[in-house]
């Protein structure tokens, strides 16, 4: 078998893939109207020009509304659209990507030339006399679309020519999407009149509906041998999009436009006069003349007043709420702020009957704190009596017993001071304080006043722990914490007291368990309470107290029980940024 029957297969393909990498024309055609001879003529038109560019280009049509074309247009998805003057006009006083160029009208075989092609003519029953369109005010009005300006739009500007409201000219205006629908609907009766293009009764004579209606308004005119009730207008027009080829449109699509051949007496050709349509657009103030004129807005808001007046209306409204809630909210805002202000003033006296309260808890301690530096003195000055009577006292122990004394004198002036710096409404002095010293000095006074001797053994921490704290006040605080838990083993055979100072979390952690009685849960969460307390001559001050600091520096005091049901109260401080650091 020869070789060249295996390549034509690979041809084949190689052609088809050629053929779908050509370059693409699109063409959109306006759906203006549904006689037959002028569609034959554009589809052999577009036949033709597909035929020219056969194997340069593949040509692609769709046939769309007008709202569809615009759209296309806009979307620059296409190249080349056949549509009525009214549309194109529209489109080509966009400015940039949006506009459009003329390349050719079509001529009507029925015009004297292509300038007055198209325009509209009313309908009525056969059986209807002949009016005149002032006559015809106040009857219902059929038309294909309020867009339609050929029909519809060049009646639009007659009536305006009249000195009257397109709008308000008609009983009603119903529009039903083609012209054969407007044209049942007179027939039918459910429309007075119907508005359908110029020449439609003549180009359709072959439909027995035609000799059931009768032009109205007829006006007397030479250029078009057809019925018409309006001005004429530009016919169709072929036009390129801004995305068009220049040379393509002047080597290949008009001059195929213009070498067509007629049918049925229509022509492609150049030229043509679109100042009417310009003319219609500015009577009816739309189109590029919409936002120019200061009568459009004028009668805008004459056809839309019942609108505007129901807008203002419900601004109007809006006012008076807006106003009526203002007027509420400046109310309840005067009332807020006296109310803030009031209570303001109860914070305020509230706060100093707090401090008063402080002062008064502060005061009753002076006798529950001030009973450890006074025992302390008291325990030094009986040994230095013994020590002066049994002869043995030397200068070294009397140098000792005096700075120990001195120092228990001025742990008692620093608790003195705290409670006169609360009546004074003064803060707290606070400083970087290691609370591992303040811990080791709790337990030996402790140590040094207790008549019964209780094991308290302290479980350190490795690193240095600072605190930001009063100083006086946080030995209050752990002074205090380890004394309740001496307090409560030292009736124990072998009372023990263990203390540990760890650092989690970026926090102190201050802890103490001891080996007295377990208490029952309830016991436990009495001891939170002011005022309670297990002990016969206890005050029940200390523990609130030792919250309150813990609170004051930003801590907590919690009450938990470790796997032997033993008590463990424990004091978390944040650390200082040195301490976190270090």
């Amino acid at each position: 078998m020869p070789k060249v029957f295996y390549l034509l297969p690979l041809m084949a393909v190689c052609l088809i893939s050629s053929a779908s990498e050509l370059p693409v024309i699109r063409i959109g055609c306006q759906m203006v109207t549904d006689t037959p001879k002028y569609q034959n003529f554009i589809s052999d038109s577009l036949k033709d020009i597909e035929e020219q560019l056969k194997g340069k280009y593949r040509v692609e049509i769709e046939n769309l509304t007008s709202n569809q074309l615009r759209k296309k247009i806009e979307s620059h998805e296409i190249d080349y659209f056949i549509s009525d003057s009214m549309f194109y006009l529209g489109v080509s006083a966009s400015s940039g990507p949006n506009s459009a160029s003329r390349l050719a009208v079509l001529w009507h075989p029925r015009a004297v030339n292509p300038t007055e092609s198209e325009g509209g003519t009313i309908i009525s029953l056969k059986s209807e006399e002949n009016k005149t369109l002032l006559q015809l005010k106040g009857q219902t009005l059929a038309a294909k679309s309020e867009r339609d300006y050929v029909s519809y739009g060049a009646l639009r500007r007659e009536i305006f020519e009249l000195h009257k409201n397109p709008k308000h000219f008609f009983d009603s205006v119903s529009f039903l999407g083609s012209y054969d629908d407007v044209i049942d609907s007179v027939i039918s009766g459910k429309s007075d009149l119907g508005i359908i293009p110029t020449c439609y009764i003549e180009e359709h004579n072959f439909d027995p509906r035609m000799k059931e209606i009768k032009p109205q308004a007829v006006k007397n005119q030479k250029a078009l041998s057809c019925f018409s009730s309006t001005r004429l207008y530009l016919g169709p027009v072929f036009a390129a999009s801004y995305d068009a080829d220049p040379y393509l449109n002047r080597r290949l699509i008009l001059a195929e436009l213009l070498d067509t051949p007629a049918h049925d007496g229509f022509v492609w050709t150049v030229g043509g006069d679109i100042s009417q349509g310009h003319e219609l657009f500015k009577a009816l103030n739309e189109g590029q003349y919409e936002k120019l004129s200061r009568s459009a807005l004028i009668r805008h808001l004459e056809e839309k007043s019942p609108y505007i007046l129901a807008a203002l209306g419900a601004l109007i409204l809006f006012f008076i709420h807006w106003f009526s809630v203002n007027r509420l909210v400046e109310k309840r805002t005067r009332q807020l702020i006296k109310a803030q202000k009031e209570t303001d003033k109860i914070k305020e006296q509230f706060a100093a009957m707090q401090r008063v309260g402080v002062i008064g808890l502060m005061s009753s301690t002076l006798s529950h704190e001030l009973k450890q530096p006074i025992s302390v003195i008291g325990n030094y000055l009986q040994g230095m009596r013994l020590l002066r009577k049994s002869g043995r006292m030397t200068d070294k122990a009397l140098d000792e017993s005096i700075e120990n004394i001195g120092a228990q004198i001025e742990r008692a002036n620093s608790i003195i001071k705290k409670v006169r710096s609360y009546a004074g409404k003064k803060s707290s002095e606070r400083k970087p304080t290691d609370l591992k010293e303040i811990i080791e000095r709790s337990i030996s006074d402790l140590l040094k006043t207790r008549t019964k001797r209780t094991e308290i053994s302290f479980k350190p921490c490795r690193e240095k722990v600072i605190v930001d704290a009063d100083e006086t006040e946080l030995h209050l605080a752990v002074h205090n914490i380890i004394k309740n838990a001496v307090e409560a083993c030292e009736e124990q055979p072998s009372p023990l007291v263990s203390v540990s100072l760890s650092i989690e979390n970026g926090k102190a952690v201050f802890a103490v368990t001891d080996n007295g009685p377990i208490l029952a849960p309830e016991d436990i969460e009495n001891i939170k309470k002011p005022l309670w307390t297990s002990k016969k001559n206890g005050m029940g001050l200390g523990i609130p107290i030792v919250s309150r600091i813990a609170e004051a520096h930003r801590g907590s005091l919690t009450f938990d029980t470790d796997d032997k049901g033993s008590l463990v109260v424990t004091l978390r401080l944040p650390l200082t940024k040195e301490s976190k650091n270090a």
